[in-house]
């Protein structure tokens, strides 16, 4: 499954990252990537780059990528299926997003979408800043909990 889109006039391909070999290809971009946002978030004080890698080896982590005209990645948005054991629920859940022109992931949320729904998702969940509500409130998402942090 993969979805062309034109971005600044530009094409642009969204599909899902595929295996050790495509992870090595894009490896530094997404480092660069993450890095940027371990910069901006001083309370992800257990996100490790190295897990994040492992997971997306492991198949845990499916990985969205964005690829511009010369195949390289600007952007990506990780998650995983999670199915809760009291309701038997299967939601994809957002972990981790970033792109070279801020959230480009934005504009391919409707592809990550369709894709949880045709394998079985009821539901897309995520944690955000407060400020993310403003955007995902025309994309339909609703507030369904709040997290607060205390720094010990």
């Amino acid at each position: 499954m993969q979805l062309e889109l034109i971005s600044h006039g530009r094409l642009r391909r969204v599909r899902l990252l595929e295996g050790v070999e495509d992870l090595q290809k894009h490896r530094d971009k997404l480092v660069e990537l993450l890095e940027r946002i371990l910069s901006r978030r001083n309370f992800l004080h257990t996100f490790k780059i190295e897990d994040f890698i492992t997971n997306v080896i492991t198949g845990t982590y499916l990985v969205f990528i964005e690829l511009d005209e010369n195949d390289q990645l600007s952007s990506f948005a990780a998650g995983e299926f999670v199915t809760y054991t009291s309701t038997g629920t299967k939601v994809y859940r957002f972990h981790e997003s970033a792109g070279i022109m801020g959230d480009a992931w934005q504009r391919y949320l409707p592809f990550i979408e369709e894709f949880a729904r045709r394998h079985g998702a009821t539901a897309i969940e995520f944690w955000a800043r407060q400020g993310f509500f403003k955007l995902l409130k025309k994309h339909h998402y609703r507030i369904s909990a709040v997290n607060y942090i205390k720094e010990l």
